[in-house]
């Protein structure tokens, strides 16, 4: 790290968080403090999703549309992102581990 530089600071997540099944994504919704596991969810089109102390794991949102994206406070652990479409989107305290980023586009995204 170069000297002067700030470490990131890590998301800050609860030990424990609701569990909620999740079949679709809707518009302009926001999902905080949840955890969501093991759900297969490809091909969606929101627009102004929001993810807010959350953590996923084992998520498949492949070849979705999530213009302005939000990703605060998060984890995303073994999931699959490919091909995911989220320009303007904002990742702030978000961890992202083991998942597959192959074509995860993020333009004119704030991190």
């Amino acid at each position: 790290m170069p000297p002067g530089a700030k470490e990131p600071r890590p998301p800050e997540l609860p030990s424990q968080l609701e569990q909620v099944p999740l079949g679709v994504l809707a518009q302009d919704a926001r999902y905080e403090e949840i955890e969501l596991a093991n759900a297969a969810i490809p091909d969606q089109h929101a627009g102004g999703v929001s993810f807010q102390t959350a953590r996923l794991t084992n998520v498949d949102v492949s070849g979705s549309r999530l213009e302005s994206l939000t990703l605060a406070d998060s984890k995303l652990i073994a999931c699959n992102l490919a091909n995911v479409q989220a320009g303007g989107a904002s990742v702030r305290r978000t961890t992202i581990e083991t998942t597959r980023l192959t074509g995860f586009q993020l333009q004119e995204a704030t991190l």
